[in-house]
């Protein structure tokens, strides 16, 4: 099955936010919810699924999808700066049992800073992950320039 949904765009305040430095990711949470509020942004088009940020207020509307309806056992969360690209491998790269045909490369641009213009989040343990706070140790971060 593993396929890729629709990216999904970050909000324009986070963006402009962090244009052109370094973020620093010290940790992160996920769930699976409905959302009957606005859904400024959203990348869903027709009967492709996409998606959408509420940030910085998610609090409208937000109902979690109970595990029994919905159980994403593994998946990948990429996070992407201006300075790299999206595309699709021919073949499935990785190690079984998490194959992918996605990847990213760094446009030249990249060379100006040295940092970081994707990464990956990549969870296995199951439906277990959702509101499980992934934090890192005092001191660390992921970084990506944007």
């Amino acid at each position: 099955y593993w396929t890729r949904n629709t990216p999904i765009n970050l909000p324009d305040a986070l963006v402009k936010r962090f244009a052109g430095k370094v973020m620093a990711i010290t940790g992160y949470e996920v769930d699976q919810v409905t959302h009957s509020g606005p859904q400024t942004g959203t990348t869903t088009k027709g009967d492709v699924l996409g998606g959408f940020a509420c940030y910085p207020d998610c609090s409208e509307g937000d109902k979690s999808v109970p595990s029994y309806n919905a159980y994403n056992h593994h998946y990948f969360g990429w996070l992407q700066g201006a300075d790299s690209e999206m595309y699709d491998l021919d073949e499935p790269q990785g190690n079984v049992p998490n194959p992918t045909t996605t990847a990213f490369r760094d446009l030249p641009s990249a060379k100006l800073h040295g940092y970081p213009t994707n990464i990956v989040f990549k969870e296995n343990p199951g439906g277990e992950y959702r509101k499980s706070y992934h934090g890192y140790p005092s001191g660390y971060a992921q970084l990506l320039h944007s």
